[in-house]
């Protein structure tokens, strides 16, 4: 508490966090959240006994911008089953901690989380589908190399779980059409709906370096991710668009530094060439155009 002399009355009043937090619990588990701004929320479940809300949740090495150094939502409203932004508002249930994140704008609930098998050291969440139409993310292999297109909810059934190996990342090659990439997590989702004519965006960014399961074989039901690790935390962005979320996201995870294009010269990359005469074919354009 400060307190402040103004002609000749004490005012007093608290001196509130930038990035507000509180936290929810369970007989067996708890939820913390906070309002990194009014459109990114950062949350930690796990069993037991709440860390409380005086510190910033902790996060990976994956996570560039920390949360402490957001400016925090404009609004932000706690009661004892919600928090509130301007434009977003997420509703606990105190039984299981499961969270509905709703939209205020387009009156819609997003999604809704549920914590599960949180005691056990392969737990797990699952989250409802809604009216998302899309998902994008997850790793960048893809399962149909004939098409550049990662919606996750356009591939067979059979071909909506993302697991890349026993322990987690690994750089496992299988080969499609004599080379393909490696298996490897980014553990990042962006989701796209569309509800009475508006569009919904958001993306959920799971903070856990640990191996996962992302599972979104039952399109239009409940979507799940398992994983090890003794806490779940992640980030629940949300935006008006697609590139909205990007940026926030790069925000948050970091943008790699480039050099200039030119600090690189000339590359030549194939795979392979299928006759001399197509090497020659190219040595030739190269010499003509004063390589």
């Amino acid at each position: 508490m400060k307190k402040m002399l103004v002609l000749g009355f004490f005012l007093t009043f608290s001196l509130i966090a930038s990035v507000p937090r509180t936290e929810f619990s369970s007989p067996s588990a708890y939820l913390v959240i906070e309002a990194l701004n009014d459109n990114v929320f950062h949350f930690e479940v796990a069993a037991g006994k709440s860390p409380g809300t005086k510190k910033p949740l902790w996060v990976s090495p994956m996570v560039s911008k920390q949360p402490d150094t957001y400016s925090g939502p404009a609004q932000f409203n706690r009661s004892s089953d919600s928090v509130e932004t301007t434009g977003y508002r997420i509703d606990v249930s105190k039984t299981d901690l499961c969270f509905s994140i709703y939209d205020k704008s387009k009156h819609t609930a997003l999604t809704t989380f549920c914590p599960e098998k949180v005691n056990d050291d392969w737990k797990g969440m699952s989250f409802d589908s809604g009216f998302m139409t899309n998902v994008y993310g997850l790793g960048q292999y893809m399962t149909n190399v004939r098409t550049a297109d990662g919606d996750w909810l356009s591939r067979p059934a059979g071909s909506r779980v993302w697991e890349p190996g026993p322990y987690g990342n690994v750089m496992e090659h299988h080969g499609e059409l004599g080379g393909s990439p490696g298996k490897v997590m980014f553990p990042v989702i962006f989701a796209i709906g569309n509800r009475n004519d508006e569009t919904l965006y958001y993306a959920f960014f799971l903070d856990n370096h640990y191996r996962q399961r992302w599972d979104f074989s039952k399109k239009h039901s409940k979507w799940r991710v398992d994983m090890y690790g003794d806490q779940m935390r992640g980030f629940f962005l949300v935006g008006k668009n697609f590139m909205d979320l990007r940026h926030q996201f790069m925000e948050l995870v970091g943008r790699p530094q480039i050099p200039p294009k030119s600090i690189f010269g000339l590359w030549m990359s194939e795979f392979g060439y299928e006759s001399w005469g197509e090497m020659g074919g190219i040595l030739s354009l190269l010499r003509k155009e004063r390589f």
